[in-house]
This record gives C-alpha cells, structure tokens and sequence, in this order.
C-alpha cells in the first residue's frame, strides 16, 4: 500500500464547494426525518453541527439510481454526522444487507446519531439491517468487523464504505486511511465513495483581492457606459467559467456547451455593435431630476411594495418551493441598485475630472441605496442558490436581473437614447439571443443525466430541496454521453482489491 494518503485520496474526489446546507432542528429527506448534532462541544469543533453539501450530492445519487450497487452488500459510513446517505441506501427498494453508521464516540455527537438512527427505523427495508456504532478514526476496528453477518466474516472487510465531506482534517488524513484499509474488503468490488467540501480559506486574500477587483470593474463599467448595454453583457462570465471550468477542472463542455457558448457571444456581440451612447449627465443634480420623474418614482415605489410582499409574504410561504420568490426580489432590488450604482459613478467620474459631487447630499442617498440594494440582492441571490440547483437559478437570475434592468434604464433615461428604430429592435435581439445561450449552456451541464429514478420526494417548509447543481461538478456524468449505463455511473471510487491502495478507478 502506498504511505502517501493524499495521493491515495484526492483522486477520489468531485470538488463541492460552498457553506454548509442546512442546520435546522428537523432535517426532513423523503422519508427520513434528521437532526444535527447541538451546537456545543466536539460537535462544533468536528462539524457534526450542520448537514453539509456532500451529503446532499450522495443522497441524490442514491435517490437517482447512480449509487454502485448494493443490494444485498454490507456498507459502513465513516463520520457520519446526521448519516443523511446511509440512511437513505437503508429504505430504498434493494437495499443492502446491512448499513453501520459510525461517528465519533463523543456523547453529544454519537447521541444524536443514535436517535437519528432509532426514529427512522420504520422506514428502513425489512431486508435490511440497521446499526449504529462509536469509532474513532485509526482505532481498532474488531468491534466494527463483529457487526459483519457471519457469511461474511472470513472476508472481514465491508463492502461499500462512505465519506462524506471528512477530507478537511488534514491531519488525521493518515488515520482515516488506516481505518479506511481495515474495513474495506478486498475485493475487486469492494468501493469507497468519497465526497467531499473544502471550507478552509488558504487563500482567503486572493480570493478576497479578486473580488475587490472585480467589483472595481464592474462598478467602472455601469459608470462610463449605459446600463442597458453592461448588464447584458454578464452572459460573458458565464462563457469565461465554462472555458476555465474545462480548462483547469477538466469538466467537458460538450456539444450544447460550445452552441451556448456561440449564442453568448452572437448576442453579446449584436448588443455591442448597436449599443447606444450613454446619456450625458453634467451633474448630480442632473441625475437626480432623471430620477424623481414620474415614471421612474412610481417603479422605484412599485419595486419596494412588490420586493416588500415577496420578502415578508411569498418568501416565507413559497420561497423554498418556487425559485421565482428569490430570484424575482434579486433582480427587483438588483435593477434599483444598478440605477443608484450609475448614479455614484457619476458622482465619482465627475469629481475626479475637478467637478466635485461630494458637497451634494444626493450622492450621500445615492451611496447608502448601492450599499443597502446590494445587500439584500446578494442575499437572496445566495439563498436561492443554497436552495435550488445552479442550473435553474442562473439562467432565471441572468434574465429576470437583465430584464429588470433594462426595464429600470429605459424608464429611467427615457428610452434608448437613439432615434433608430433598428437599433432599438437589434438591442432586443442581441438581448434575447444571450438569454437563449445562457439557457442552452446551462442546460448542457445537466443534459447528460437521464433521470431513471426521478425524485418522489415532496418539498416542505424544513424539508431539504434536492441540489441538482452538485450534479455539475461530476465530470463522471459526461460518460452518459458516451453511451454508459445508470448502472456504470458513479464516484470516483478507491478500489479495495489488492495490496494497492492507490489505485483509483471509475465503477464498471
């Protein structure tokens, strides 16, 4: 067996970044009901305090059939904090013979894992056999082999091991492989599925600089050109990420990836060759007359009643089953920022050419509208994202906020600032062509996965939505394209046959 467990281990894995999903009292999944661990103690320090992503992505391909097969097979879970996957692989129609979920032996961490297993006993297959079980990662693993039906001792190994989000311990990396060798069989069937989140910042400031750029630029852009031509141009960060995405995570963008990819760039192209002119503004004062125009003020008052009703009726009702909740209050309150963002720019434009604005109130208001819109558009932005899966919140945001936007600048500056027609309709085009290539790109990242096990699970307030999103960072899924079966469709997985550890291979 090779001594260098990272490189045994990061092969293994598909790349779920992000927070974690959820951590209410009741975590309702299909028929599983699920608790986390109280927020106190090892269950803070360990993570045992929240439902992370990784156990989401497991649990939706167990839901979806593109699990490996362990009908009749012994499966132990490592770490397994709520045991949202093992859980799960324990009620489906041919389950394995028996699941052992297994976590730290700390009162509070095993003692929530212990109930989460003992309510959900009703619902787990009679053909399957339930257990629950103290371990610490590098620790004798006798009393977990005991658990194993007496047909299987002569293998003394399980079958189908699971981890779920534990790689960021580096530390304990060289346990989690010793315990990982002991328990598993060896045997060319025998799979490890490894999926895992990285919440650590080791390069917080870069990322941190990135940002800060970014928004620089884009800040500069909504100040020196019209509205109606920058936001639409967005759809080029989705291209950009789809081309790095391929580049550097080896994700295959496919033949719908590359048509969208075109759209984006047609439309990007047709909004820039017929894009009008900005509006020439001398002052703040002259931006401010735009703005308390009748027209403007009533949809700046009809985006704060409807943002006000979605926030505080709909949201609560119908946020978690209904993407258009969120996404519609984003794009709203997203289209009233980007107004009040041009409006600054102005301000800064003007006073850095020797026109100072700053002695003018307005663009105090101005400032204090970016800050607050801004804030509550990413915040809905962000929970949109943690609820629905990328694939529909993008598109549905790139259009709604485009849209909005757009809608807000031509009330704002009285049209489109030309008197051709043509470009006025070559503005729409281009704009709808991008929306069509924004669809199309992310309708190629999930078209390779035919649903054979569609979900039945029903979406309730406290109930987890499936993240069909994580199903983007497989680059396993592209085999569908290549003919491959549900069935061949899987992890990565760490191979237990042999003395060779390190030996990473797809399932078959």
């Amino acid at each position: 067996m090779s001594n260098d467990y990272e490189d045994i281990l990061k092969d293994s894995l598909e790349f779920l970044g992000g927070k974690p999903v959820i951590d209410e009292e009741v975590i309702k999944y299909g028929p599983l009901a699920l608790t986390v661990a109280p927020k106190h103690g090892k269950a803070n320090t360990l993570l045992a305090d929240h439902l992370f992503s990784p156990s989401i992505f497991l649990a939706e391909r167990i839901e979806r059939g593109l699990f490996s097969q362990c009908e009749g097979k012994t499966v132990l879970e490592l770490g397994a904090g709520a045991a949202l996957p093992s859980l799960l692989l324990s009620t489906v129609p041919h389950p394995p013979k028996l699941v052992v979920v297994t976590d730290h032996p700390d009162e509070v961490i095993f003692s929530n894992l212990r109930n989460n297993v003992t309510k959900n006993q009703d619902v787990v297959d009679p053909k399957c056999v339930l257990a629950c079980h103290g371990f610490e990662w590098g620790a004798d693993v006798t009393p977990l082999l005991q658990l194993l039906p007496a047909d299987d001792t002569k293998h003394m190994g399980f079958d189908v091991l699971i981890l779920s989000d534990l790689l960021h311990f580096d530390s304990f990396h060289d346990h989690l492989v010793k315990s990982i060798t002991s328990l598993l069989k060896r045997s060319p069937d025998s799979r490890v599925h490894v999926a895992a989140g990285v919440y650590t910042k080791p390069d917080s400031d870069m990322v941190g600089g990135d940002v800060v750029i970014g928004e620089a630029l884009n800040f500069a852009a909504y100040t020196f050109a019209p509205p109606i031509l920058v936001t639409p141009l967005g759809a080029l960060s989705v291209i950009i990420g789809a081309i790095l995405a391929s580049i550097f995570l080896k994700e295959q963008l496919g033949h719908l990836g590359r048509v969208g990819c075109t759209l984006c760039l047609l439309g990007s192209l047709i909004i820039v060759l017929h894009a009008p002119a900005d509006v020439e503004i001398n002052s703040v004062e002259e931006f401010l007359t735009f703005a308390t125009r009748p027209a403007f003020t009533i949809y700046c008052v009809a985006v704060f009643v409807v943002s006000v009703a979605m926030i505080y009726y709909f949201s609560p009702k119908y946020g978690r089953t209904n993407p258009l909740v969120y996404i519609s209050i984003c794009s709203l309150v997203g289209s009233a920022s980007v107004m009040a963002i041009k409006g600054f720019g102005i301000a800064v434009k003007l006073t850095l050419g020797g026109n100072n604005q700053f002695r003018s109130s307005t663009v105090y208001i101005l400032g204090l509208a970016t800050a607050g819109s801004a804030i509550v558009q990413m915040h809905y932005l962000n929970k949109a994202l943690a609820t629905f899966s990328t694939n529909v919140v993008s598109p549905l945001y790139y259009v709604g906020f485009s849209t909005a936007t757009i809608v807000a600048s031509i009330i704002l500056f009285r049209g489109f600032n030309t008197d051709d027609p043509s470009k006025a309709v070559s503005l729409v085009t281009g704009f709808i062509v991008t929306c069509l290539g924004v669809n199309v790109l992310n309708l190629s990242r999930n078209s390779a996965t035919p649903v054979d096990h569609p979900s039945q699970y029903a979406l309730e307030d406290r109930t987890i939505r499936s993240r069909l999103s994580l199903q983007d960072q497989d680059p396993l899924l592209d085999d569908f394209e290549r003919g491959a079966s549900g069935d061949s469709v899987g992890l990565r997985t760490y191979n237990g046959d042999g003395d060779d550890a390190s030996r990473v291979q797809h399932q078959s």
